[in-house]
């Protein structure tokens, strides 16, 4: 297989959350924040995209490092507390496609 473009442990999640179309221009982006900077991610479709979320969450859920509070996405509309984390863009150019 090809080699990782980026390798983070998951123990190093700090938040993990969708990002609306309109944020790069892309369909199905999802944003990895970890203790370096923001990983974006453009899964193949919607679905993925979700799974994906919903895994990367659930495994980084107890982290210590983990963001405890949460502000609206900088991205799109308010939503519920779980579908969300606090989160900083250093660099909006870095995208990285699985």
């Amino acid at each position: 297989g090809k080699e990782a473009l980026c390798i983070i442990p998951v123990k190093n999640i700090r938040a993990v959350e969708k990002l609306a179309e309109s944020a790069f221009n892309r369909k199905n982006m999802f944003q990895v924040l970890h203790s370096e900077k923001p990983l974006y991610v453009q899964a193949g479709n919607c679905v993925e995209a979700s799974e994906w979320v919903e895994v990367l969450s659930q495994v980084s859920r107890c982290n210590p490092d983990r963001l405890g509070t949460f502000h609206p996405s900088a991205y799109g509309p308010v939503r519920e507390q779980d579908d969300y984390s606090l989160f900083t863009i250093q660099d909006s150019k870095e995208t990285f496609h699985t």
